[in-house]
């Protein structure tokens, strides 16, 4: 059975209300990011410009005071002046030039340490930026069973009601991955049966060479001891379509305590199935 007509509209409503706030918060945060993105281009610019001023600036106050003890001796040698001045022109332009190389090393340190800080702040930005265009991609479109990519179906492993038992034994012992055995009538996906109920019948029964699939089905209707767990052995399934959405196959599957999805084309032929498990490792993966 589903649930109330009202209670299915208020989870919907709710759903797309969810929706709508998220489409708006990533929205918003796209708009600030776009904003802001331009403005730290701007200061991007400024910022380097600045670094390379004070780089230039240092250049050029280290060339100069290299060279102004030779400009000022080559000034006093015409004068007949002593070395003692040029000494303590020289003693002086190395003192000053040892506090700019201190000063200015800070001031370019600090300033590239700024530049270069930003520009990973920005890449780490650009890196969430990437992350918000894939949840929006998400939420303006939402994954769907084809995403899923669910297993198609064995056409060597399809029954009819009236399939021999024998069969199904005997291709079950030589594929023991198979947990359930698919029963499809005039190309209709009409039931389940997992594999426990013909290893159940086949003890219960010494002879099963003329037993029919109809026959298990019986067997665990009238089987007083199967009846707690009935429907874990047979009708565990849900119909539904490629196009359909994973939120609304998981809520239905939840419903009806399914475990296994049959996908089925547009004239309801099965063609592929999933389990629950599959479901819930594509869920965990795309959060």
């Amino acid at each position: 059975m589903g649930a109330p007509k009202k209670e299915k509209d208020s989870k919907n409503k709710n759903n797309s209300t969810t929706g709508q706030t998220n489409e708006k918060r990533i929205r918003w945060i796209d708009f600030l990011y776009n904003k802001s993105l331009i403005k730290r281009q701007k200061q991007s610019w400024l910022e380097f410009m600045l670094v390379r001023n004070l780089l230039t600036a240092l250049v050029f106050l280290t060339t100069v005071l290299i060279v102004l003890p030779f400009v000022v001796g080559i000034f006093l040698d015409g004068y007949g002046s002593s070395e003692n001045v040029i000494k303590n022109v020289t003693d002086f332009s190395k003192w000053v030039l040892t506090a700019l190389l201190a000063a200015f090393g800070a001031w370019i340190g600090a300033g590239a340490a700024y530049f270069f800080g930003k520009e990973n702040l920005l890449a780490s930005s650009a890196s969430t930026q990437k992350a918000l265009e894939i949840q929006r991609e998400s939420v303006q479109c939402p994954a769907k069973i084809s995403d899923l990519e669910p297993m198609p179906l064995n056409p060597d492993f399809q029954f009819k009601l009236d399939s021999p038992v024998k069969e199904i034994i005997d291709k079950l012992g030589k594929n023991v991955d198979y947990w359930f055995v698919p029963i499809i009538e005039d190309a209709k996906f009409i039931d389940t049966i997992h594999t426990e109920a013909f290893w159940r019948y086949k003890t219960k029964k010494v002879d099963v060479q003329n037993a029919k699939v109809s026959d298990v089905l019986k067997f665990i209707d009238d089987q007083a001891e199967l009846q707690n767990k009935k429907n874990k052995l047979r009708g565990f399934f849900v119909e539904f379509k490629m196009s359909d959405l994973i939120e609304i196959a998981s809520d239905k599957m939840k419903e009806r305590n399914a475990t296994v999805g049959i996908v089925c084309d547009s004239d309801g032929k099965p063609t592929h199935c999933f389990s629950i498990s599959d479901l819930r490792a594509f869920k965990l993966g795309s959060d």
